[in-house]
């Protein structure tokens, strides 16, 4: 059996509103031991300090608030490096400040973790999927209980990595992301996708029902707010970047799936030309 502890981070405006998505998990588990609250001084990004940790965070006993710099996105989860070391049988379990999570959520995905020995991630919501070419930002639609091989997955929809597959220090997984992403402000995700190949552990979506999907829509209803980074213009454009150059160091899964996709593509657009000119 594994230990899971769950990890997040947020900004200064959204303090009030972590308290839902801390509450949401908390409420609907029993086997997540502590649930901690990565909190900086200060958010470099906007530029704002945070307000003192108010009392909900510091009066739950299954809370714990940990004071520490700001590392961009990458703060959900760079402090728990050190909180435990990549030998002991943890579970990360990082989600997102600015979601609800609907009841009955969270357990299938401990099973499935459990079920896979604690050295496969498991996740909700990702992309690149190894069966379908082109598959970006979506769930697994397959029957309950059954899973499927990606290459990245989202922890806006919660996302559990064994401790194992992370660097061994906050210190060396900083020197990673700053070697490919100096402002370490693109995308914790594509990065600990990053980690888990380099580090040979595999990344799995549990299948979401539609009602499932429904009702996280439900309780999830409003888009980004305004300092979310999906709504900086060039997030798109700094993703792809990053992500080339984690693929030409081999520090990100080569699509595969996608090349052959478009490959064939190409070779069928060619022939098509090529009849259509002696014709």
């Amino acid at each position: 059996m594994h230990k899971f502890v769950a990890c997040c981070s947020t900004v200064p405006s959204r303090v009030a509103r972590l308290q839902w998505s801390v509450d949401s998990l908390l409420s609907q588990t029993n086997r997540v031991e502590r649930l901690y609250v990565h909190y900086p001084w200060h958010c470099d990004r906007l530029n704002q300090p945070y307000p003192y940790p108010p009392d909900w965070m510091q009066n739950d006993a299954r809370i714990k608030v940990v004071r520490c710099d700001d590392f961009g996105p990458a703060t959900k989860f760079l402090p728990a490096l050190d909180e435990f070391d990549r030998g002991d049988s943890i579970a990360l379990v990082l989600f997102d400040d600015d979601r609800v999570i609907p009841l009955g959520w969270i357990e299938p995905m401990l099973d499935l973790f459990e079920q896979l020995g604690g050295a496969s991630a498991v996740g909700r919501h990702g992309t690149l999927r190894h069966s379908r070419p082109f598959s970006f930002s979506q769930y697994y639609s397959g029957k309950p209980g059954n899973f499927v091989k990606v290459s990245y997955m989202s922890t806006s929809w919660i996302a559990i990595y064994p401790r194992c597959a992370l660097p061994a220090s906050a210190t060396l997984a900083r020197q990673h992301i700053r070697s490919f992403d100096p402002e370490s402000r693109t995308n914790d995700d594509m990065m600990l996708s990053s980690f888990c190949h380099i580090s040979g552990t595999a990344r799995h979506l549990l299948a979401t029902s539609k009602s499932q999907r429904e009702e996280w829509e439900q309780r999830n209803p409003e888009s980004d707010d305004e300092v979310s980074l999906a709504q900086t213009p060039v997030q798109v454009k700094n993703q792809v970047k990053l992500y080339l150059r984690l693929l030409r160091a081999g520090a990100a899964p080569l699509p595969r799936i996608e090349l052959l996709a478009l490959l064939g593509a190409v070779i069928s657009l060619a022939i098509t030309v090529g009849i259509a000119l002696t014709e």
